[in-house]
């Protein structure tokens, strides 16, 4: 009999997430980890982006949010996207995973260097089937309301169903977020 682990979710810094699982091998103790690829793309909020056009020309005073809490959807988000668009997985012991704005979590780059998480974004394991996921997004809240606001958003170009027993999580050095 083939036995699977639950899956783990990762985005890796080359903008590649995969769920990875290790499959039991039948008659042995060994196991073997398999990739599932697929590729992301996403861009700003316009929260997001009006902020730091009213930062930079205008001085309209603005300060980074801490905490930032990153969530899963299973359909679409866009740069008018806020914390209570629908289609958030609910339900099976999921929540948004709060993280602490700071140099800890996302170290500090300079010369046009991707902006990276520094340990691990790992959502609470399944309790019960969380559905397909297509989009992630990074919020400023976490009450699941109109007023958390979106920062950052990806849609997954191919999705990843999450069950019960997987545990969805971006690893250290997988999420990445560049400017030009």
């Amino acid at each position: 009999m083939v036995g699977i682990e639950p899956q783990r979710w990762h985005v890796t810094s080359s903008g590649i997430a995969y769920l990875e699982h290790a499959v039991a091998l039948p008659s042995s103790k060994h196991f073997r980890r398999r990739a599932l690829e697929i590729l992301w793309a996403g861009s700003k909020s316009n929260y997001w982006e009006n902020a730091v056009k009213n930062l930079i020309l205008g001085a309209a005073a603005f300060s980074a949010p801490s905490p930032v809490f990153f969530g899963l959807w299973t359909s679409a988000l866009t740069d008018a996207s806020h914390g209570g668009t629908a289609g958030e997985v609910t339900g099976g012991s999921y929540d948004r995973v709060s993280k602490t704005n700071n140099t800890t979590n996302f170290a500090t780059v300079g010369d046009n260097v991707a902006k990276v998480n520094s340990n691990d974004i790992q959502f609470p394991a399944a309790s019960a089937n969380w559905g397909t996921i297509t989009y992630t997004g990074c919020f400023d809240g976490n009450a699941k309301t109109s007023g958390d606001n979106l920062l950052l958003w990806a849609d997954l170009t191919a999705s990843r169903v999450v069950n019960n027993g997987d545990t969805a999580k971006f690893a250290t050095g997988d999420f990445s977020y560049t400017e030009d």
